[in-house]
């Protein structure tokens, strides 16, 4: 008996990971199952910080804090404009390719239209 029980305990060592593994998966809903590596990375960094603080209202605004907000917004301003112009890129290239797919008319077709 006491050896199953002792099969089905993790030892201490096992308990941080395990954690972990557990607030994985709590973020990894439906909705957000195919977020990256980063983006959990940093929920759980922002869910850490809130926890050390209490609330999230108890959070320090320091200038470093402020500072880092306008860089990450900045890069992702950047990073949405790169996305659009990519868009536009990829559009302009797919009507190319439809127009050259297009038969051409030959030029008997073309002055025929004209007689």
């Amino acid at each position: 008996m006491l050896a199953n029980l002792a099969a089905l305990t993790l030892s201490h060592g096992f308990a941080a990971p395990e954690r972990r593994f557990s607030v994985n998966n709590a973020l990894l809903t439906k909705e957000r199952g195919s977020l990256e590596e980063r983006s959990i990375v940093a929920i759980r960094v922002l869910k850490e910080a809130i926890r050390i603080f209490g609330s999230c209202l108890k959070v320090p605004i320091t200038k470093a804090l402020l500072q880092s907000v306008k860089q990450a917004h900045s890069e992702y301003a950047l990073f949405l404009e790169n996305e659009r112009k990519q868009a536009l890129l990829e559009e302009e290239e797919r009507k190319r390719i439809e127009q050259a797919r297009e038969p051409r008319k030959s030029c008997t077709e073309s002055q025929e239209r004209f007689t």
